[in-house]
């Protein structure tokens, strides 16, 4: 006997069918509820992301320990910052979801898809947590931390500075295991990045010889032992290193942009010319951002954006000092003394708000909203 065989079945009676001409009750009702269902589901896309921004505006608030050494960086649609208190990741609803109580003197502090980083620049610690507030990786290290790098996926590398003037050169991949470390008795590493798969490192060397100094990008695989490559970066201090994607690295000097690579070849270099770099931010995706002043200080800045072969897509004229420069997928954000302002990859002018409430930086995230921070407080704010 068949599955339905042994069901009892009930013929379903058909309704009495109105006179032509004539609609019955029911149908007029069910016509008018479905037309509210359809002009509500309308509004509701129409509206879902005034809603949602009005929402979250007033609902989410952010509370830290206020101080001059704090970082702050996006990480999960929320905040990841280093304050006197330790190293705290927010959820989304701007409570602390945990924080790893450690002293930051000199913190660099970084965030991927799913870790966010701090390292203790001049210090030894380095700590690696998640977004539910637990610590993956929380080490101190033997010498003297110089620089670190965290990948999107999670992959770091660490360069530190040991006994006898030693660099010594780590990676751990996306499982936070140890694949890599590298030993130099001969050059000093200043910084270092690591490619999103864990199987490229770049570090930078400093090097003096005949009284010229230069830096020298350092390409290795973390699969062999020896570097396979390396680039001039010229007589310059390398402030930043940076993968931009699988195949290109930039780093960002005190005189100029460059980017490369794998293999050594110059891409481009974007040369500041007779301004002075005052701040820069580099996004996930890419998106190289300079805060750029013709004097050591004032009020003359500027913003500069490059593509990742180091050319130059777009300037502007801000005319106010930066207090805090973000970038976040192809936009950036910049905080001044009067307003926040949130501009594309081509600086046309997004979005932007004189409400401040005393705020000192600014985060931008990646849906384009920014966390404003000050006075041990940030706030949402979402462009309208």
């Amino acid at each position: 006997m068949s599955e339905n065989e042994d069901r009892k079945v009930t013929p379903l009676q058909p309704e009495t069918a109105a006179p032509k001409g004539r609609v019955s009750v029911r149908h007029i009702v069910w016509m008018a509820a479905l037309a509210a269902l359809m002009i509500l589901i309308l509004c509701l896309l129409l509206f879902r992301d005034h809603i949602g921004r009005s929402v979250r505006t007033e609902e989410v608030r952010f509370s830290y320990d206020e101080g001059k050494q704090n970082a702050f960086t996006a990480f999960q649609g929320s905040l990841a910052a280093v304050t006197g208190g330790g190293m705290t990741v927010f959820d989304p609803s701007g409570a602390a979801a945990g924080t790893v109580s450690h002293v930051y003197a000199a913190p660099l502090l970084l965030a991927g898809d799913r870790l966010a980083m701090a390292c203790d620049v001049g210090g030894s610690r380095l700590t690696v947590m998640e977004p539910k507030g637990t610590a993956v990786l929380d080490l101190e290290t033997e010498g003297t931390l110089l620089d670190a790098d965290l990948s999107a996926s999670g992959a770091l590398c660490y360069a530190e500075l040991g006994q006898e003037d030693r660099t010594v050169l780590t990676v751990y991949d996306r499982k936070q295991n140890q694949i890599y470390r590298w030993n130099s008795s001969s050059r000093c590493f200043s910084q270092c990045a690591v490619s999103d798969d864990a199987e490229w490192l770049c570090a930078v060397a400093l090097s003096g010889e005949n009284g010229v100094f230069e830096s020298r990008a350092v390409l290795f695989r973390t699969d062999q032992e020896e570097p396979l490559t390396e680039v001039s970066l010229g007589g310059q201090l390398i402030l930043e290193l940076r993968f931009l994607d699988p195949d290109t690295v930039c780093a960002i000097g005190e005189k100029s942009a460059i980017s490369f690579t794998l293999e050594g070849e110059l891409l481009g270099e974007y040369d500041y010319g007779d301004t002075y770099l005052r701040d820069y931010a580099i996004s996930r995706d890419g998106l190289v951002v300079l805060a750029l002043n013709p004097f050591q200080a004032g009020s003359r800045y500027s913003l500069v954006t490059l593509d990742r072969s180091g050319a130059a897509l777009a300037e502007r004229y801000v005319g106010e000092e930066i207090l805090s420069l973000s970038a976040a997928g192809d936009r950036c954000a910049i905080l001044t003394p009067a307003s926040l302002m949130i501009y594309d990859k081509t600086l046309t002018l997004c979005a932007s708000t004189g409400e401040l409430d005393d705020a000192s930086a600014a985060v931008l995230l990646d849906d384009g909203s920014a966390i404003l921070l000050g006075g041990g407080t940030g706030r949402l704010y979402l462009p309208s």
